[in-house]
């Protein structure tokens, strides 16, 4: 993550407009533990980008996987009356009420979420999902994320089915997910047996593992080793000439 820190740093000086590589950033710090960082970059984004709904699902799911009801709660009052003052387009309304099951799953009422996810993995398996979305992800991608809400609503069961089907489809979306990330999946989900079998049967699967635990020994990314420590590494200041 260092090595890609370098190079989101170097895209920001040669594009600084392009929300698809700006986005690099926010990324490779959270993936570095500058929580704040990100945050403060999001919110840049955010402000120049109310209806990038790429961006929007991002930062609905960057909060649920924190287990941050108040953060992602105050979100979606920043997006819905600070932004749109009350009357968002329809497309951003859709992606708020996501939100907001997702808010509700992390105050303990997971069926709102729950549903959306069984409806859009309904969809995805009949062909809607295979052709990408207009929000720009892969298809197989969107598994991945399913995977995630799942995980934060406490549906351990399809959660690791979705991620199973991802990580067939050579998905990782999102890293700081995986083992060892600072977002790694809930408790309850990497307890299964079924989870810690998904890393066993295949061996790219088990050196994505190595790789992953060397790079956080070698403070080379943000995580947590085996016992439980968390790693935050140094992250070294940008060049003078850059804008990141």
């Amino acid at each position: 993550m260092l090595e890609h820190l370098q190079h989101a740093r170097a895209i920001v000086r040669l594009d600084p407009e392009t929300v698809w590589r700006l986005l690099d950033m926010p990324r490779a710090l959270y993936q570095l533990g500058d929580h704040a960082g990100t945050m403060a970059l999001y919110g840049s984004l955010l402000a120049a980008n109310p209806d990038n709904l790429f961006l929007l699902r991002e930062l609905h799911f960057t909060r649920l996987i924190e287990s941050d009801a108040p953060a992602l709660a105050a979100r979606i009052r920043q997006v819905r009356d600070d932004i749109w003052k009350g009357a968002p387009p329809k497309a951003v309304a859709a992606l708020l009420t996501r939100a907001g099951a997702g808010l509700e799953a992390l105050q303990g009422r997971p069926a709102a979420l729950i549903a959306l996810v069984d409806k859009d993995v309904a969809a995805y398996d009949l062909g809607a999902g295979l052709l990408g979305t207009t929000q720009g992800r892969a298809s197989v991608d969107l598994v991945f994320i399913y995977a995630m809400e799942y995980a934060w609503a406490g549906a351990e069961g399809p959660a690791i089915q979705m991620l199973d089907r991802a990580l067939a489809g050579r998905s990782v979306y999102w890293p700081s997910c995986l083992p060892f990330g600072v977002a790694h999946f809930p408790a309850a989900m990497r307890a299964d047996p079924r989870y810690a079998a998904l890393w066993r049967t295949d061996p790219q699967r088990q050196e994505l593992l190595r790789r992953r635990l060397w790079s956080i020994e070698h403070r080379q990314m943000a995580g947590y080793l085996p016992d439980g420590r968390r790693v935050t590494p140094k992250i070294p200041p940008a060049p003078r000439s850059g804008s990141a």
